[in-house]
């Protein structure tokens, strides 16, 4: 079974809502005049964020003119709201007179959210129009090297500034980031050298440049000189304490090496300095809250909730709903959603789409409907009917609502994510395949589109595929939970045997010593489904810093264990387990890996029963425990106490596949169709890419009287087809065949 987490709608409401809570916060404005020469005034003024609102209406009353577009795009940049600035931006580059700064914002965006591809693509483009212009190749330049892919073209594009403006203080200090990509330590001395003589020669001192300032701590952390790096970096924040670069940078240096304590002090001193900082506030709040400091983490928010200005109260309750969400709080962060709309005189259409979208997440489905109905842009009403028909198990529905909004508002990374898992859901995964891809290429942050993808990709045994989408934009997109993601990839580089391979970005993740041993595991379950049980025990006998009967290594314990008795060594390890238990008695977990082996080695049905009630008693709170002891009953026939186990484990954890696939065993035992039907079903929702499961549904189904072509029938027979179960499908299809030659009537042109 592939290794995948929970996929349904309970686990995508809480990631991707969350997600789109961050947009929502750019659109949470009261308008003020709305006269195109006031929202020029104030942007030029520095209220931006302000005129968000009366632009939105401007655009809604059917507004041609490009510059609305270019300000509408400019405002909604400077809250870094890449899919949303993206759209009136391309409008604007519609007109020949707007191309250029709208282009120029659109990169500045693209670069700013680290969407290397989208920057390089833009500014390729602009290059084309104009070769000489010296700020699109600096700006090319700056993408190729933040991307760490293209330092060669980094250095061309410097090379065409420098050869115009030989002294620009940007070209000199990218040149020498570019050497130290790619390697050239003593070209990169040189270079830095020459920058800071640069500096010296216009009078100006290193003190003048926070960019050359990192460049100066990252030149030294390339030498190997960690401790040499610290003191620059302090030095950059004492005079640079504000600077955002500077901050990212520093903090990022000093959680590589587990000094999370440092980078703490470094963004709360940030946000100390800079309290209308939104981006301080916001990272000052995530970090206490992952030191365990949830009440101060809530009171920064709940200042900011407070602010005397309608508009930016709003936001701060956006903040606020976000910090909920992330919580798992649903209904405080639907009370917070309201303390903005309370706020907002006009909210504004995209305010009210955002507002559906958090009330289908609190299963609020009657009243997002009826939203809907009064939504003035179209997208919008079909885009949130879909979600409510795909929250509610009629993914057909959803699937048309969902395409037909798309024909209105294609670029929507969010609607491409739920279309796929309708598509999923219908069992159509090269529909799925292509919303999920299409979804990647146009945000591949706003979802789980991309590890979903690379899911489907290692079910479907395609190891390649799923390791290129897992590193798609891997090192620019933040991960919502980075850990699984990083345990998921090292499963893959396990199955393609290159776990000697493993780049920085996954080593920083997996490397803590809290963490290695599941990164073990992870890898040697790898090895045993790519390359066979033996590699994978070679693979763990070779590993550090483990001991298998320490109670922390039990993942990696359970890993070998299966591959001893995978390689035929079942009986070699029931006594390696006998002799750890024996160490540790009173660990249930070991308990409940002995009791799986005496099932697995075929001993008395009796001492693997009393094996399984000692892993009760044990930790009568272990799903894995009930669940094995339900198992080990309903074997001995007695099947009402295996009932009372097996719903006992899924109500300890409903989220885990095995749970409800031993109910529904249960239930076949017993003849209850209907109820094995929804067990299974509940188990696909959680594995859809497991086609063992597709083919025991459709078995089920089978049994119940469906015929060949039954919608929901030939879905998990597909499914099945296409996840590793297709000799199971051929039997059910040749047995439904042969049901369907036998009710023929004799003498039909089909029996005749």
């Amino acid at each position: 079974m592939i290794p995948t987490p929970v996929h349904a709608s309970a686990l995508t409401s809480y990631s991707v809502w969350l997600r789109a809570l961050c947009g929502f916060i750019a659109l949470v404005a009261c308008g003020p005049s709305d006269s195109l020469e006031s929202i020029r005034q104030m942007q030029q003024s520095g209220q931006v964020f302000e005129t968000i609102a009366p632009l939105q209406q401007m655009i809604g009353r059917g507004e041609k003119d490009p510059e609305v577009f270019f300000l509408y795009g400019v405002a909604l940049a400077q809250q870094r709201e890449m899919t949303r600035a993206s759209w009136p931006l391309r409008r604007a580059m519609e007109s020949p007179e707007w191309y250029e700064p709208a282009a120029t914002r659109l990169a500045e965006l693209a670069i700013m959210t680290t969407d290397w591809d989208m920057a390089t693509g833009l500014l390729d483009e602009m290059i084309e129009r104009d070769p000489e212009s010296a700020r699109a190749h600096l700006l090319r330049a700056y993408a190729r090297a933040q991307s760490r892919q293209d330092y060669e073209g980094t250095l061309e594009d410097v090379a065409a500034v420098l050869e115009k403006e030989p002294q620009n203080s940007d070209g000199l200090v990218l040149r020498g980031v570019a050497l130290l990509g790619l390697g050239q330590i003593d070209e990169a001395g040189e270079a830095i050298e020459a920058v800071a003589s640069h500096y010296e020669e216009v009078g100006l001192g290193l003190a003048s440049s926070s960019r050359f300032c990192v460049v100066r701590a990252t030149f030294a952390k390339e030498k190997g000189e960690l401790d040499r790096t610290a003191e620059i970096f302090e030095e950059c924040l004492e005079l640079f304490p504000l600077d955002f670069v500077v901050v990212d940078e520093a903090v990022e240096f000093f959680d590589a090496r587990g000094n999370t304590e440092r980078s703490l002090e470094i963004v709360r001193g940030a946000f100390e300095g800079a309290p209308q900082s939104k981006s301080y506030r916001l990272s000052l709040a995530q970090r206490l809250l992952a030191a365990g400091e949830v009440d101060e983490a809530e009171n920064l928010l709940l200042e900011a909730a407070q602010n005397p200005n309608p508009a930016r109260a709003a936001e701060g309750y956006a903040d606020l709903a976000r910090f909920y969400f992330q919580r798992g709080e649903i209904e405080a962060a639907t009370e917070a959603f309201e303390g903005a709309l309370a706020r907002l005189p006009d909210p504004g259409p995209e305010f009210m789409f955002t507002y559906a979208d958090v009330l289908v997440a609190a299963g609020r489905y009657d009243e997002a409907l009826v939203l809907a109905e009064s939504m003035t842009i179209d997208a919008h009403r079909f885009l949130i009917r879909g979600r409510v028909a795909l929250e509610q198990g009629d993914p057909e529905t959803a699937l048309a609502e969902l395409s037909a909004g798309h024909l209105l508002w294609a670029h929507n990374a969010v609607s491409r994510y739920f279309a796929a898992l309708a598509a999923e859901r219908l069992g159509d995964f090269d529909r799925a395949i292509e919303e999920y891809r299409y979804a990647v290429r146009v945000d591949a942050g706003a979802t789980d589109a991309r590890m979903a993808l690379a899911r489907l990709y290692l079910a479907e045994g395609q190891e390649e595929e799923a390791l290129q989408v897992i590193r798609h934009e891997a090192e620019a997109m933040p991960s919502s939970d980075p850990l699984a993601d990083a345990l998921f990839e090292l499963d893959v580089l396990g199955r393609l045997n290159r776990i000697d391979k493993l780049p920085d970005r996954l080593r920083k993740i997996v490397g803590p010593p809290n963490v290695w041993p599941s990164s073990v595991a992870a890898m040697a379950n790898g090895l045993r489904e790519g390359q066979g049980p033996e590699a994978a025990i070679e693979f763990v006998n070779r590993a550090d810093r483990l001991k298998l009967e320490d109670p922390a290594n039990f993942v990696v314990l359970q890993s070998v264990m299966q591959a001893w008795n995978e390689a035929g060594r079942g009986e070699a390890a029931l006594d390696r387990m006998a002799e750890i238990l024996g160490r540790s008695p009173e660990q249930a977990h070991f308990q409940v890996l002995y009791a799986e082996l005496l099932g697995e080695v075929g001993r008395k049905p009796a001492e693997t029963l009393a094996a399984w009630r000692r892993a009760v008693e044990l930790d009568p709170e272990l799903p894995a425990a009930r669940r094995g002891l339900g198992q080990a009953l309903m074997g001995a026939g007695q099947v009402q106490d295996a009932r009372i186990q097996l719903e006992k484990a899924k109500a300890l954890d409903d989220s885990e596949t095995a749970n409800w696939l031993a109910l529904a065993e249960l239930e076949l035992q017993l003849g209850q169709q209907a109820d094995a039907k929804a067990s299974l079903r509940r188990a696909i929702e959680l594995d859809p890419y497991d086609g063992e499961l597709g083919a025991r549904l459709a078995a089920v189904m089978v049994r119940q009287g469906l015929t060949s072509g039954a919608p929901e029938l030939e879905i998990e027979l597909r499914r099945g087809e296409r996840f590793g179960a297709a000799e199971q499908v051929a039997a059910l299809r040749s047995q439904l065949a042969e049901s369907a030659e036998a009710t023929v009537p004799m003498g039909s042109p089909a029996g005749s």
